[in-house]
């Protein structure tokens, strides 16, 4: 009996536990707890739905859950809804939502049911998107407000719970940088990165490998004893553009194996580092300020003109957006497209000849036609090779050049300098625009310093030659009196002497797109002192310029125009300064100039084959802390007055380090022997 009435009493129990449970959700998401109605809840069915609207547009997806359905809300969480609409977003680029054409579906729609359509309107970093949408609305008869039927749609149309939003991408080539001929200085080539197979490699080889490679042995043996090499791994030793015949025969001798790679090559490799650059692999700062472009993996420009022009080099990335799923929805699509050539005025044959002239040099030389402002070389002593670079530059080889002392990664022809006696161009031209000397005009200075009176209290300019005869301008330029050329600019006035520099561009921005210094004539481009004045001159004192605009401003007075210093060949030429001295004045530098060479630099310029013209400079600059002397750079500037296609200007620096008597007239006159091969054929830009 006790039993009987045990089981009946358990019966009652789970039915009434039964009963309890009906209605309960089955779902373990939690639901969402509305808020009190608010007044805008209570306002018309139209302002609650203009409301859902706003919220929509303004993706305020916090505020909108408490607008969605009571069914919605127990069958989806809040952070299910935030969480894929946010990572949509981030993975699109999404920059603002709205939705146009809004209209309501009066035949699919009663009094508990509203039904719209319209156009979700998306920006993206891909650019515009615009998809249909359908939105149901309804109404919750107990609380007397409308209410979102919420489906994955509302995050992007065509969503749903079992597809995604993909993207693929698709690269182009990069763009090739050549020079004048086509001859590329920047391509898509093979790189062969030579190494060992740890295990089977024996270190005993590494002297001869070092030999083979042009390693350092020590170099190879850390390589070899990282810690994350196993045995088997192919471990690289050096990256190569290419291998000799000798040097394939003997890989295998030595162990060593070699991979072939395509990679961005520099031909010209140490010639022309400087103006070109190189890439690298991008950073995440690159990634995250690309705009989009840019994944882990890519390559970028780093240096030179390769950074300059990444948006041209770079290629268009190939990008379809599309929805998952059997039907395969494209949202966007962009074909991949190869990036744009740019061919430059260099003549890279003339870059090499002035190269290995002055490769063991410090320095820099800069050439450029004076008829149309071509740059037709950029040259700056010592150099690296940019190849090391592209595929990642190890951090020894790095720490190397940046120990150098002789500053193989300084670009030297970016940089402004003192020009020395070379400034003396300018100051001749100025006086003789000024009328504050002629042809006629002779001056005896009988000194070997001066000044013009009390007021600069003990400084004085000093002249290293000692000519106490009369003289005119002329052979003032060519003894390079440095007195007589202060004394123009005393006499003209800071602001009339001034205005005439600043005639010839000084000061500017020179107008090219590669960052050249801007030239100065003081610290703040003022003559607020007659010293300053008077140093500048010439070429000391505070005034610096770089030789690019030297040189242009010394092929203005062969032409008579400063042309606009031109590094693509697709611009047009076109003058920066008109008419900056008459033919008369121009006619008399330039016979200075060449009785320079005639006098002065006879032994050192003077050539059989060719009527060179042109002017040296001497500027101390910074002092010599490890020599405990006057720094001395050397310069020269000039050209061949038959053959007017080629300004020339060279820097040597550092010549009080040196035991050899090199110069910058020096190294003119055999750059002018090598250019000219001998005699036997004068420079033509385009022969």
């Amino acid at each position: 009996m006790f039993r009987r009435a045990s089981q009946t009493a358990l019966l009652i129990f789970l039915i009434l536990a039964l009963a309890g449970c009906i209605g309960a959700p089955l779902s373990t998401k939690p639901t969402v707890t509305r808020p009190a109605v608010t007044a805008v809840e209570a306002g018309t069915g139209d302002e609650q739905i203009e409301t859902i609207f706003s919220l929509i547009r303004n993706a305020q997806w916090q505020v909108l859950q408490n607008w969605l359905t009571f069914d919605t809300s127990r069958n989806v969480t809040f952070s299910d809804i935030v969480d894929r609409q946010a990572k949509i977003h981030e993975k699109l680029g999404v920059e603002s939502v709205d939705l146009t054409g809004v209209r309501k579906l009066e035949r699919a729609s009663d009094k508990n049911i509203a039904v719209y359509e319209a156009e979700m309107v998306f920006e993206t970093r891909y650019g515009k998107m615009q998809r249909p949408l359908t939105l149901t609305f309804l109404k919750d008869v107990t609380e007397n407000r409308w209410e979102l039927d919420w489906t994955p749609a509302l995050i992007f149309p065509g969503l749903t719970e079992e597809n995604d939003i993909l993207i693929e991408t698709a690269h182009g080539k990069r763009g090739q940088i050549y020079d004048r001929h086509l001859i590329p200085l920047a391509a898509e080539g093979d790189q062969f990165t030579v190494g060992a197979v740890a295990g089977a490699y024996l270190a005993e080889s590494n002297a001869a490998v070092a030999e083979l490679l042009g390693m350092d042995a020590d170099r190879i043996e850390t390589i070899m004893a990282q810690s994350w090499i196993r045995s088997g791994m192919f471990v690289p030793l050096k990256s190569m553009m290419s291998l000799s015949p000798a040097q394939m025969e003997k890989l295998p001798q030595l162990g060593l194996t070699v991979r072939r790679s395509s990679a961005r090559v520099y031909p010209e490799a140490e010639t022309l580092a400087h103006l070109i650059g190189y890439v690298g692999e991008v950073t995440a700062d690159d990634i995250e300020n690309g705009g989009g472009y840019y994944r882990a993996g890519d390559m970028i420009g780093k240096r030179g003109l390769e950074a300059l022009y990444e948006n041209r080099l770079r290629p268009q990335l190939g990008i379809t957006v599309f929805l998952s799923g059997s039907e395969r929805t494209v949202l966007y699509e962009q074909q991949a497209a190869d990036g744009e050539d740019i061919v430059l005025t260099i003549d890279s044959r003339l870059q090499r000849k002035l190269y290995d002239l002055m490769a063991d040099d410090e320095g820099q030389a800069v050439a450029v036609h004076p008829e149309s402002g071509d740059i037709l070389a950029l040259v700056s002593v010592p150099s690296f090779d940019p190849n090391l670079f592209v595929g990642g530059i190890s951090s020894e080889t790095y720490q190397a050049l940046l120990d150098n002392p002789k500053t193989p990664m300084l670009n030297r022809f970016q940089l402004r300098y003192a020009p020395g006696s070379t400034a003396k161009i300018l100051t001749y031209m100025a006086g003789y625009n000024l009328g504050i000397v002629n042809d006629q005009t002779i001056k005896t200075i009988t000194t070997k310093s001066w000044q013009p009176g009390p007021a600069w209290g003990g400084y004085e300019v000093k002249r290293l030659i000692e000519y106490n005869e009369p003289q005119n301008p002329q052979q003032a330029l060519v003894i390079s009196d440095n007195i007589f050329f202060a004394q123009i600019a005393v006499e003209a006035g800071a602001e009339a002497f001034l205005n005439e520099w600043q005639g010839f561009g000084i000061g500017e921005d020179v107008p090219v797109d590669y960052p050249f210094y801007r030239s100065q004539v003081s610290n703040d481009n003022t003559f607020d002192n007659e010293v300053l004045l008077a140093d500048a001159a010439y070429g000391q004192g505070e005034f610096q310029i770089t030789s690019l605009q030297l040189a242009s401003i010394a092929s203005g007075a062969v032409t008579g125009n400063i042309m606009k210093p031109r590094l693509l060949l697709d611009d047009q030429p076109e003058p920066w300064k008109t008419d900056i001295a008459s033919e008369s004045t121009r006619h008399s530098l330039l016979t200075a100039m060449r009785q320079t060479i005639e006098i002065t630099h006879v032994n050192s310029v003077e050539r059989p084959f060719a009527r060179l013209a042109g002017k040296s400079g001497t500027a101390e600059v910074a002092f010599d802390q490890t020599l405990q002397t006057q720094g001395i750079d050397s310069w020269f500037v000039g050209f061949d007055m038959d053959n007017p296609t080629l300004m020339l200007a060279v820097q040597v620096q550092n010549i009080q380090r040196r035991d050899d008597g090199v110069s910058a007239p020096q190294r003119f006159g055999e750059a002018f022997e090598i250019i000219y091969e001998g005699g036997e054929t004068p420079y033509q830009p385009d022969p």
